[in-house]
């Protein structure tokens, strides 16, 4: 669930600020996307709170026509359901993690040479084993693919080794 609540997360921020087409020509470091998302999360908040506040001083109104009254009193139990999930998002936001930095924003740079070389300028040492690490347990999941690689890499040895000089 987690994941699939930063997919959300990712999607409604990069909506925000980028259209579908376009990533930026470098991608974020993990400090600053996470920010990023902490931002994105508190501000959604704090408009949303805005308008509940404005409901309720609506609510409030003594001269207020029945019908308008309960209008308002059931767009505010929606407006209060969606601050449930912003809370929720902002919560999430908060714990971020880099292997939700990597599976969520860093994979959409696939096959992107600079801005993959942008950020591995930038990463840690730690950072760097995760992600040897992560790339081993993929290709072990993957052993059809290893084995495909393999025999091209052999291939290749043996065309080499051919080729005359």
């Amino acid at each position: 669930m987690k994941i699939w609540l930063c997919a959300i997360l990712v999607l409604v921020g990069a909506i925000d600020a980028l259209s579908a087409s376009e990533l930026p020509k470098h991608p974020l470091t993990f400090k600053h996307w996470k920010r990023v998302q902490i931002h994105n999360s508190q501000s959604d908040v704090v408009s949303k709170s805005s308008v509940i506040q404005k409901i309720y001083k609506k609510l409030n109104d003594q001269h207020l026509p029945k019908d308008v009254h309960d209008d308002l009193a059931r767009s505010l139990k929606g407006h209060e359901k969606e601050q449930k999930t912003n809370l929720e998002r902002l919560q999430f936001s908060k714990e971020l993690t880099f292997a939700d930095y990597f599976d969520v924003y860093l994979k959409q740079f696939s096959g992107n040479k600079e801005a993959l070389q942008f950020i591995a300028q930038r990463l840690s040492k730690t950072s760097v084993a995760y992600l040897l690490e992560k790339s081993m347990d993929e290709e072990v999941a993957k052993p059809e693919q290893a084995e495909a690689a393999v025999k091209i890499s052999e291939n290749t040895s043996e065309d080499v080794e051919q080729s005359p000089k």
